[in-house]
């Protein structure tokens, strides 16, 4: 007999709201025993601010490092508290395409 295997998606702005909604998925995780998979997706336009190559790639490796910093801060305390495992990624691009 094969069991079922739930994913729980939990896609986020990182506002303030993202903690209610990871609490509100591992609450569920825990019910259903499902697994936790946390996304956040990053407009490109929102990064790059001038026209020159290497300012654009500098730009998008600082953000790259602080979006990581953030989610990890967001996913880590909620992960020592609640004892559920919380797989995180995050991109930079436009919304619709990153989630297809």
């Amino acid at each position: 007999m094969k069991t079922k295997i739930y994913k729980i998606a939990v896609f986020s702005d990182l506002n303030n709201g993202a903690d209610t909604a990871l609490k509100s998925a591992i609450g569920l995780s825990k019910m259903i025993n499902a697994s936790i998979d946390f996304f956040y997706v990053k407009e490109a336009s929102r990064i790059v601010a001038s026209e020159n190559q290497l300012s654009a790639m500098r730009s998008i490796n600082e953000e790259y490092t602080l979006t990581k910093k953030q989610i990890e801060d967001l996913v880590n305390p909620i992960f020592n508290k609640y004892n559920v495992p919380v797989a995180y990624s995050f991109s930079f691009g436009n919304v619709k395409n990153e989630i297809e």
